[in-house]
C-alpha cells in the first residue's frame, strides 16, 4: 500500500538505547497513520543503529524513512509498518519453491549502487550511468556522490578502478573500518539511490518470478541455491543462499553492446551464459532449473533471429 513519510518520534530521540520494538517513525497511509518500529525499518543485517547516539540515528532514520513510498503493514491491528520486508519475493509453485529476501548487507546493496549505477567498474561506465538514471528517473551525477563519500573518509570502492571484482583478495569493505559518524553520512549521501535501486530490483523479481512471463534460472550448488533474473529492462538480478532464505548479491544491467533494451543479442547472450555455467557444473554436483517464456528460447536457439 502507499504511505509517506511524515516524521521521527520522540522516542528515538529520548532513549539512550533503543529497542527493536521502540517506535521510531510515523507515516501517513490510506486511513490515517501508522508507525514503524525501530527493528523493522530496514532488513541489512550489518547496520545497528540502536547504540548509536541520538543524532546519528536522526540522520540514519531519516535517510532511509524519508524515500519509501510503499510497504505492507507489520501489525494492522497494532498500526505498525514493515519497511524491512518490503523487498521480499516468495514464490511457492516453483519446482523448488524459493525466498528472496532482498539486500540483507548495506555494504552490497551500496557497493553495487557505486559500481553500477555511479559506473565505477562497470564495463561502459557511461552507459551504464545513463541506463541507471532512465529507469531510477532521475539525473545522475558520479561525482557529486562519489566526492561526498571520499569526503567522509570512504574510499574503499576505488579498488574497482583496478579490479572491478569486489570479491578480490583481499574483498572490499566498504564501510568496516569507518566510524559511526562516517558511516551515517555515507547512509544519508547513497538515500536518494538506495532505494529506488531496491525498487527496480525488486520490481525485476516480481516481474520474472512466476507466471507465462517467468525469465530466471536458478541452480543448487554445494548447500546453496544460486538464481539468476532476467527482467524484460534488461537488468540481471543475482541472489544466493538456502532456497527460503535466498540474498540478493547483485544487479546490473545486463545489455549486450549495441543494445539499451532487452533484445536478441541480450538475450542470447545470457542464455547462452547460463547453459555453458550448467555444462561445466560436474555431473551429479548441481542441477539448473530454466523458466523462459517461448521467445527467449527460440532467440537463443536462432542464435538472436526470431523463428517463424
Amino acid at each position: 500500500m502507499k504511505i509517506r513519510f511524515v516524521e521521527l518520534l520522540p522516542e528515538q530521540h529520548a532513549l539512550r538505547l533503543l529497542g527493536k520494538k521502540t517506535p521510531v517513525a510515523r507515516f501517513e497511509v490510506e486511513d490515517g497513520f501508522a508507525q514503524v518500529l525501530a527493528g523493522s525499518v530496514h532488513a541489512f543485517t550489518d547496520l545497528q543503529f540502536f547504540q548509536w547516539s541520538a543524532p546519528l540515528r536522526e540522520k540514519v532514520l531519516t535517510a532511509l524513512c524519508a524515500g519509501v513510498e510503499e510497504a505492507q503493514w507489520e501489525n494492522e491491528e497494532a498500526r505498525t509498518l514493515s519497511l524491512a520486508g518490503r523487498f521480499a519475493v516468495s514464490v511457492e509453485s516453483d519446482a523448488r519453491p524459493w525466498r528472496v529476501q532482498g539486500f540483507t548487507h548495506l555494504q552490497t546493496c551500496d557497493l553495487k549502487i557505486i559500481k553500477h549505477v555511479l559506473g565505477v567498474g562497470s564495463w561502459d561506465p557511461e552507459a551504464s550511468v545513463v541506463w541507471w538514471a532512465k529507469t531510477l528517473g532521475r539525473n545522475i551525477e558520479p561525482g557529486e556522490f562519489l566526492s561526498a563519500l571520499e569526503k567522509v573518509g570512504c574510499g574503499e570502492w576505488k579498488q574497482l578502478l583496478q579490479d572491478r571484482d569486489p570479491n578480490a583478495n583481499p574483498p572490499i569493505r566498504l564501510y568496516q573500518a569507518l566510524s559511526a559518524p562516517a558511516r551515517a553520512e555515507c547512509v544519508r549521501i547513497l538515500a536518494p539511490l538506495r532505494e529506488g535501486f531496491q525498487r527496480a530490483v525488486y520490481e525485476a523479481l516480481l516481474q520474472t518470478s512466476s507466471g507465462p512471463g517467468a525469465r530466471h534460472a536458478h541452480s543448487r550448488e554445494a548447500g546453496e541455491d544460486v538464481m539468476h533474473f532476467l527482467d524484460d529492462r534488461g537488468l540481471l538480478v543475482v541472489a544466493r543462499g538456502q532456497a527460503n532464505n535466498l540474498s540478493l548479491v547483485t544487479a546490473y544491467d545486463a545489455h549486450a553492446e549495441g543494445e539499451h533494451q532487452l533484445g536478441p543479442k541480450t538475450l542470447t547472450r545470457w542464455f547462452n551464459h547460463l547453459q555453458i555455467r550448467q555444462r561445466v557444473t560436474r555431473e551429479g554436483q548441481a542441477s539448473m532449473l530454466f523458466h523462459t517464456p517461448d521467445n527467449w528460447r527460440s532467440l537463443a536457439r536462432t542464435h538472436g533471429k526470431e523463428s517463424p
